[in-house]
């Protein structure tokens, strides 16, 4: 099963947010990721900012992926 994620980290902020985010779809990740922009980074929800974090998602490593129990 596949795996997406975002991690703030790669993305300095004057926040200084370590924040990671995973979902299993990029649409899921996308929603909680805009989410977290807006109440913790402040930014706006435009289509262009979607667009521009659209593109910032990636597919996690094995490694990084959640086991389901």
């Amino acid at each position: 099963m596949k795996r997406y994620f975002m991690d703030c980290r790669d993305y300095p902020s004057d926040v200084k947010c370590t924040v990671s985010l995973f979902a299993a779809t990029k649409e899921e990740l996308l929603e909680a990721v805009i989410l977290h922009k807006r109440k913790v980074h402040g930014n706006e929800d435009t289509p262009q900012f979607r667009k521009t974090i659209a593109k910032q998602l990636k597919e996690a490593p094995p490694l990084l992926r959640c086991h389901r129990f």
